[in-house]
């Protein structure tokens, strides 16, 4: 176990207000982006039930009208974003851009996603989401996702060369646990800024929180986040059925049937199974987050993450290594109390994990 304790208490500010003796001043953008991660992806506005979503006619606030009612966010307008280019128009971001010279410019550039992360370091707020610059009226539409972290209030997909803004919305923020689990991706795939992340946010946001580290030096989670009691519960059922698959299998792979819920062996029956993870070009992505596999119990799996903090569970993807570093078709079997798996390829360059009991399949 490891815990990062907060800094002395000070007034929520900016990053680059932040005095170098509390909290080192970041260096490049990738450290600016660390620091607004929690920050962007633990702040929310509705995002269920809405009805329209309106920027004020001083740009200062958007109100979004749900079911349930109507909310007013302060709000800044950070950028204008134009096909594939936004161009920042809001000059505090160069003001406290700290010399970076993808925050202090105002010509147009490239369109990065973690840009407005680095905005939400910098103004201390989140979320972002775009809002189609010709809505003067209030929009009607839904959400959609843009990028990894990106939302977009829309009718339709934009035209090609339709102008949105990007706007940061001073959101309701979530508490310490639950804002630290939704920046589970970026904990659990960038190390090397995991710690200045949560240092940051924990400087601006006071907490006690105990982090596990495992053996590897992978962080692995909030709490006790036991991993290891796991896949020691399942390893023995689970050597024994994976002999039992192999002696079974030769040297011909698995089928899966066209909804993905039945195995098939070759010299043996067939298995209900459940899809948990996929796997190409050494990323590890979890079923619930994999948009091309049908709807399973996969989700069991981010559930069970959340109730008890493990970043990698929560996450949509990781490296293989990481995985096979943490055990975690093993502890899959475990959560499921199916000791049998199988690596079905999909595609030449994709392959599917799926979890079965061997009885079923006569093994």
């Amino acid at each position: 176990m490891s815990t990062i304790e907060p800094h002395e208490y000070q007034p929520q500010q900016p990053v680059a207000r932040v005095g170098v003796d509390k909290l080192p001043l970041p260096r490049t953008l990738g450290e600016v982006i660390a620091d607004g991660i929690i920050t962007r992806v633990g702040s929310t506005v509705p995002t269920t039930d809405v009805t329209s979503v309106q920027l004020g006619t001083d740009e200062n606030t958007v109100r979004i009208v749900t079911s349930r009612g109507t909310q007013d966010f302060d709000a800044l307008v950070l950028a204008t974003i134009d096909g594939d280019t936004m161009r920042w128009v809001a000059p505090e971001v160069a003001e406290r851009g700290l010399g970076i010279p993808e925050l202090t410019t105002t010509e147009p550039q490239p369109l990065r996603d973690e840009l407005f992360t680095a905005a939400c370091a910098l103004f201390n707020a989140g979320p972002v989401v775009l809002i189609p610059r010709a809505a003067t009226q209030p929009a009607r539409g839904v959400w959609k996702r843009v990028g990894s972290l990106l939302s977009r209030w829309t009718t339709e997909e934009p035209a090609p060369g339709s102008e949105c803004v990007a706007v940061l919305v001073n959101g309701t923020r979530l508490p310490p646990r639950e804002a630290i689990l939704a920046a589970s991706t970026f904990l659990i795939n960038k190390p090397n800024l995991a710690r200045r992340a949560l240092a940051t946010y924990l400087h601006r946001n006071p907490a006690r929180i105990e982090l596990h580290v495992h053996p590897h030096g992978h962080l692995v989670g909030i709490g006790d986040a036991d991993l290891d009691s796991l896949t020691a519960k399942a390893a023995p059922a689970s050597a024994a059925a994976q002999a039992s698959l192999v002696r079974a299998m030769g040297n011909t792979p698995p089928r899966l049937s066209d909804d993905m819920a039945t195995v098939a062996f070759p010299n043996a029956g067939a298995a209900r199974c459940v899809p948990v993870a996929t796997v190409t070009a050494g990323t590890w992505t979890w079923a619930w987050a994999d948009g091309t596999l049908p709807r399973s119990a996969a989700f069991k799996l981010r559930q069970f993450g959340e109730r008890n903090g493990i970043f990698p569970l929560v996450a949509t993807h990781l490296a293989k290594s990481v995985a096979d570093d943490l055990k975690f078709t093993e502890v899959a079997k475990a959560i499921f109390g199916l000791p049998g798996h199988a690596w079905v390829p999909l595609t030449d360059t994709t392959s599917v994990l799926v979890l079965f009991h061997p009885l079923d399949a006569g093994l």
